[in-house]
């Protein structure tokens, strides 16, 4: 469905490591956000029937060593980036009609690329 959706220019993108924010306007071309290519990365939503924020995360910046601080420092600041939107936009997230909604990898019983 996602690439129904896509091809039909109903969804705003979401690359990796971009956030982005919605907000559902009746009648509006583009009707939600949507991302692909999780594989080892992380996709963080928060939804309500009124927007959406969507962030796509790898597990740590392109180009950088394979320490765990790295990775940490770098999920913070997107983790940020979510926090600014939501605060941006919080009148669009009423805390009895919002959720939250966290997608990672587990392989082998265990977070897949945990830095």
């Amino acid at each position: 469905m996602l690439h129904i959706a896509k091809d039909a220019d109903k969804l705003e993108m979401v690359a990796m490591n971009q956030v982005k924010y919605i907000h559902f306007t009746p009648g509006a071309t583009q009707q939600g956000l949507g991302t692909e290519k999780l594989n080892s990365c992380t996709a963080v939503i928060v939804a309500s029937p009124t927007g959406a924020i969507l962030g796509h995360f790898s597990p740590r910046p392109e180009n950088t060593p394979a320490e765990a601080a790295v990775g940490d420092t770098h999920i913070q600041a997107k983790m940020d980036q979510m926090l600014t939107l939501f605060k941006q936009h919080i009148q669009d997230f009423p805390k009895d009609r919002s959720t939250g909604l966290i997608a990672y990898t587990i392989y082998k019983g265990a977070v897949a690329l945990p830095s």
